[in-house]
């Protein structure tokens, strides 16, 4: 392997160094952003199902709210009846005027039950869109976001639209297609006291979305904090061997009574803003109320009888206390749609690992060869891997070593497209895998890692994980390849690969993260899901790590066999276990130092040679 290191010619050293042009300034928000913002939530309603029956109940509930609404005042200018000498036919209008009114009432619990079953779907479909992307993000990512982000997007997604969808479909549209017929009409009948309750309503909606955006900034700082010390709070929940191993209980109650302090902080900042605008609103509402019903009144000539004029006062009585859950749903719709940044933003948030357009499928094909071509990988700073060049043919098997932190899992990430290279290219079966579809890459491969990521399930489940739909028989096979020797029943004798009698069935649980089993029992379980998928190429980290010597020299035996159908890249600490491999790198640095088969390393008697004497 050929090292080439760049050198930079520095020529006039003694001349003034030009000074970098001052950063731009950044770009301003766009106008209208939030209606843009409001926009894009909105043009993904009609796409998720059951949008067109929620429509067709909606309309129906919203147009009964507003007929409601002003059929007293229309009903009493239309017939102009007087209180001493009602016809039947006014006697009918009234009483249906008096059935509109009592269905009215109804209104809001039927708007809230077509809200919320049409809400449940879209919850569902934005929770799902937050889960994959976690799986569509690279590595990387997913190791620096906080732990508790995750929880709390998901969280957000329900409790978001919890209150953005009825406050858009439940207060502020059915709010302004009420003013919008009631302007008419009443501008029809009585003049300018329409233009006055126009005035009325626009002045109020700027005044509630002024309070409002205030209040979104104030729940988006807190819902960021929130964020960060949710996290920190998960981490001492799980924390309780580590806290009892080392003492150091008081310590993690104090982490997490740090972090409610700062959560309550921020809420107690969230509640004196809302008080004050809430103050301020309805000190608002009760002067403009107050001075528009004089007006109204006022401005009502001689020829405007008693009963109408009781008629118009009671309407916009109703009307101006309308106004107050209108300004509600306001601060809701406000808040909600700033806190959907959170979700556009995660949801929206770039892979370096996504594939490329036109990318194309890998087909499956036995014994594939593996190349890394001058393939160098930083992250952040940090070089990891150094111009790394090797070759594995076809139906090979390579081992790899070093010193903890020297590359040899970010070798197994990159091969899996869990990030991209820096430079270089990898190759499988001759294809440069940044060109094909990441499912198709993957399907080739199978993986045991130092962890053995077991769900807190049944063992059926947790080996059968390695190939849904597997039958019993399948995953008992797999299990036996593994030295994981299983009793078929809870009556059945069984012994595990240690020679030990042993509890475990199929239907044995695992527990959280495997804490049921024994660390080789949780070995074996990933060992035996990876012989189940069976696939190509197998990708060994550490595969007999927590394992007895005798079932670790047996599982070995079955472990070098797979090369006899497959390609084998197996990382580990245990060089011994490195004989029959066909070639082994051991890296430094990033860097590969030696390479070779396990004998023409030891008689070179270098480094891999010192490591090996060293654990003998």
């Amino acid at each position: 392997m050929t090292m080439k290191a760049g050198k930079q010619k520095v020529e006039g050293a003694s001349r003034d160094i030009e000074k970098p042009s001052p950063p731009s300034p950044p770009a301003a928000p766009p106008k209208f952003l939030f209606l843009q913002q409001l926009k894009e939530i909105v043009d993904q309603v009609p796409s998720t199902d059951g949008h067109n029956l929620f429509i067709c109940r909606w309309i129906p509930v919203t147009l009964l709210r507003t007929v409601t609404a002003i059929s007293a005042p229309v009903a009493v200018m239309i017939l102009d009846p007087e209180l001493d000498d009602l016809s039947s036919t006014d006697m009918t209008v009234f009483s249906i005027v008096g059935i509109l009114n009592i269905l009215g009432r109804l209104t809001p619990f039927a708007t809230k039950y077509v809200i919320d079953e049409f809400k449940e779907k879209l919850q569902g479909e934005q929770a799902t869109k937050v889960v994959e992307k976690v799986f569509d993000m690279q590595h990387g990512a997913i190791l620096t976001t906080p732990t508790g982000e995750f929880s709390q997007i998901l969280s957000k997604v329900f409790r978001n639209l919890d209150v953005l969808l009825p406050a858009l479909y439940g207060d502020i549209v059915p709010m302004i297609i009420e003013t919008f017929v009631a302007v008419i009409f009443i501008s029809i009948g009585y003049g300018f006291i329409g233009a006055i309750q126009l005035s009325l309503f626009l002045v109020y909606t700027f005044l509630s979305y002024r309070a409002a955006k205030a209040k979104a900034e104030r729940n988006k700082e807190f819902m960021m904090a929130l964020f960060s010390e949710w996290g920190k709070i998960v981490s001492v929940a799980g924390s309780y061997e580590r806290a009892h191993f080392f003492n150091n209980v008081d310590y993690e109650v104090n982490v997490a009574s740090t972090s409610f302090e700062k959560m309550g902080a921020k809420i107690r900042a969230v509640s004196r803003g809302e008080n004050k605008e809430a103050m301020l609103l309805q000190t608002v509402s009760l002067t403009v109320t107050a001075f528009f019903l004089g007006v109204v009144l006022a401005a009502l000539g001689d020829e405007v009888g008693g009963l109408e004029r009781a008629a118009l006062a009671f309407y916009f009585f109703t009307y101006i206390g309308s106004l107050d859950v209108y300004a509600l749903g306001i601060s809701n719709l406000r808040t909600g749609v700033l806190e959907y940044q959170t979700f556009n933003e995660f949801v929206n948030r770039r892979s370096e690992v996504k594939d490329e357009e036109g990318a194309i499928e890998l087909q499956v094909k036995e014994n594939p060869a593996i190349e890394f071509e001058n393939v160098s990988f930083k992250y952040g700073d940090k070089t990891i891997l150094d111009n790394v060049s090797f070759k594995i043919d076809g139906g090979g098997c390579l081992g790899i070593v070093g010193s903890s932190g020297c590359g040899k899992s970010t070798i197994m990430r990159l091969l899996l497209r869990f990030y991209r290279p820096s430079n270089g290219v990898i190759k499988v079966d001759g294809v440069d895998i940044s060109k094909v579809k990441a499912d198709s890459l993957r399907r080739l491969f199978s993986v045991v890692t130092q962890d053995a990521a077991l769900q807190n399930a049944s063992i059926r489940d947790n080996i059968g994980y390695g190939r849904m739909g597997s039958s019993d028989e399948e995953v008992l096979a797999a299990a036996k390849a593994a030295e994981l020797h299983l009793k078929e029943s809870e009556g059945g004798g069984g012994k595990d690969g240690e020679g030990e009698e042993n509890d475990l069935t199929l239907d044995k649980i695992c527990g959280e993260k495997g804490a049921k089993l024994s660390g080789g029992q949780q070995q074996r379980v990933a060992l035996a899901r990876a012989m189940l998928k069976n696939t190509c190429i197998y990708l060994l980290d550490e595969p007999t790590t927590g394992l007895d010597g005798v079932v670790a020299k047996k599982l070995q035996n079955t472990l070098n066999g797979l090369s006899k159908n497959a390609t084998t890249i197996t990382i580990t600490h245990h060089l011994e276990d490195l004989r029959s491999v066909t070639h082994i790198l051991y890296l430094d640095n990033g860097k590969i130092v030696e390479e070779g088969a396990f004998e023409e390393l030891m008689k070179a008697k270098g480094v891999f040679f010192d490591q090996v004497q060293a654990r003998r």
